[in-house]
């Protein structure tokens, strides 16, 4: 059983009291035993060797990368995140206004399911022995890989109590004189109200103006911030008859607007974003101006520079799905260690592909077993094995490769019109063909981005001895083929030799393969 957790987590605090969650997720294996009360409960496998470990492993070190693959894990480490923060805020006791306890939207009764993943795969291997299936003494073996899961966050596993790291740096606050160049950023006097008496100083102050000594209502420090800023005064009644309409579905725009302003975000972010709070919960089409960010950090992505390569290869079509989240995609934090760590991941995974054409181009590469450097699901679920033996594992691609020997033969008319006999897709979207005539043996590769398939490697499968005169014949097989091949057959193996004898040598190859093995 897999399962994502929340591996660590605790929430920042800059100078300037802004809460920065940070969490690390990842997979943790896990195992259903038996308690003191023979109930069944999951428990941590801690077993290197263990294959769920060692996935879980691997999944958790690239978790960055595959969060912002896919959108389904993105999500849930963005939930995680506020998760953290809405933890945090209720084990200090953190008093909030009404807006931030009320839910956008009543919603209905959802399916109220554990979150749950199920994958099974079946694998048989048969032994046909003298025309017949063998179901004792190893004839016949199945097995069976499943792996299941869910989501199990555990917040509660956590201290999020005070005190909390402090950062060392300080979020950027608003330029207050940038105020007064746009008065449309400073706001209405009913959203000037929800200022402290404090701060309203201070943009008098910043103003130019001078605060009064000793204590003053807020209503009279108000009137005195609009009398210093005069554009500002005139120009309020304006915005209060062109404002929208207030909507009760949105009853906290006015405080979500301070505390973006209060935040690194530009004005202009944060406009864009009330906006599309506010289209959301009137049910409209999200502002125009979203698509038009997103659609300039995709066009980046084609352009000619160090960012833009290992965005691209981030964001590759055939391993990521966030393009279909449109104007809700949210690009990844400009943090140059993050994007460090992903370049990291993706020269790892460019590494990966490098070696699985080294290996798909050798002889030590067998169709039926790829290894674990190809998906699992290329592995054959139904093998049959044709020999005297008792085992399955005797014979079959994996002799054969001990015969295979390096060759010139051009491989264009070995691959023109033919149908490949392996012919298998990576996840990132790389084909890997083999083309077989006769003993002649093609391999290749085609990209996803290119539509040109590159040979790789080319082998000539050389006939193994008869066997020995000692070893008595239990069976003999004779092989009927048509013209075509048979033609076929002489070509590849020379002329002088006819397709009789070209279909007894492999049925005797078959059969000393088994033996060998």
């Amino acid at each position: 059983r897999e399962w994502f957790v929340v591996k660590h987590a605790k929430v920042h605090l800059s100078q300037n009291n802004v809460l920065l969650p940070h969490v690390e997720m990842g997979v943790e294996a896990r195992e259903q035993v038996a308690n003191e009360k023979k109930e069944l409960v999951d428990a941590p496998v801690t077993a290197k060797s263990h294959p769920l470990v060692q996935y879980a492993e691997m999944f958790s070190k690239r978790f960055d990368l595959i969060a912002e693959r896919k959108s389904v894990v993105y999500q849930l480490r963005e939930v995680s995140k506020a998760a953290i923060v809405a933890k945090f805020l209720v084990d200090n006791k953190v008093s909030l206004e009404e807006c931030w306890l009320r839910p956008d939207s009543e919603s209905g009764l959802c399916k109220m399911d554990l979150p749950f993943n199920k994958k099974e795969r079946f694998h048989y291997e048969i032994l046909v022995r003298d025309g017949t299936i063998h179901e004792h003494h190893g004839g016949v073996l199945s097995s069976m890989v499943g792996l299941y899961g869910g989501v199990d966050l555990n917040i509660d596993a956590f201290d999020l109590s005070m005190p909390i790291h402090r950062l060392s740096r300080s979020i950027r606050t608003p330029d207050y004189s940038a105020i007064y160049a746009d008065p449309g950023q400073m706001g209405t006097s009913k959203e000037l109200a929800r200022l402290s008496a404090r701060e309203i100083r201070r943009l008098i102050k910043d103003a130019g103006g001078q605060p009064p000594h000793g204590p003053a209502e807020k209503d009279d420090l108000i009137e005195i911030l609009l009398k210093v800023c005069p554009q500002r005064a005139a120009e309020e009644g304006e915005q209060e008859t062109t404002k929208d309409q207030p909507d009760d579905r949105l009853p906290y725009a006015a405080a979500l607007g301070e505390d973006l302003r209060k935040l690194s975000f530009a004005d202009d972010a944060v406009r864009s974003i009330l906006d599309a709070v506010r289209a959301r919960a009137l049910g409209e089409a999200p502002a125009e101006a979203t698509a038009e960010a997103q659609k300039s950090f995709w066009e980046s992505l084609e352009e000619d520079t160090a960012r833009a390569k290992i965005l691209r290869a981030v964001f590759n079509s055939r391993l990521a799905d966030r393009r279909h989240e449109r104007n809700l995609f949210v690009p990844p934090v400009e943090k140059e260690a993050y994007i460090k760590k992903l370049q990291a991941l993706v020269e790892e995974e460019h590494d990966v592909q490098q070696k699985r054409k080294e290996h798909f181009f050798s002889k030590d590469f067998v169709p039926s077993a790829p290894g674990d450097l190809f998906p699992s699901s290329w592995r054959p679920r139904f093998c049959m094995h044709f020999a005297r033996g008792a085992s399955v594992a005797a014979g079959g691609d994996a002799v054969r490769g001990r015969h295979l020997e390096a060759s010139e033969a051009d491989p264009r008319g070995l691959m023109a019109g033919r149908k490949p006999a392996f012919d298998r897709i990576t996840e990132d979207g790389v084909r890997f063909r083999i083309y077989r005539q006769g003993r002649l043996e093609a391999r290749t590769v085609q990209d996803a981005d290119e539509g040109e398939e590159t040979v790789g490697a080319v082998f000539e499968a050389h006939p193994l001895p008869p066997p020995a005169d000692h070893h008595p014949v239990a069976k003999a097989t004779e092989y009927v083929c048509s013209g075509e091949a048979a033609e076929d057959g002489a070509a590849a193996d020379g002329a002088e030799a006819d397709r009789p004898e070209a279909a007894d040598a492999e049925a005797a190859d078959a059969e000393a393969a088994d033996a060998e093995a």
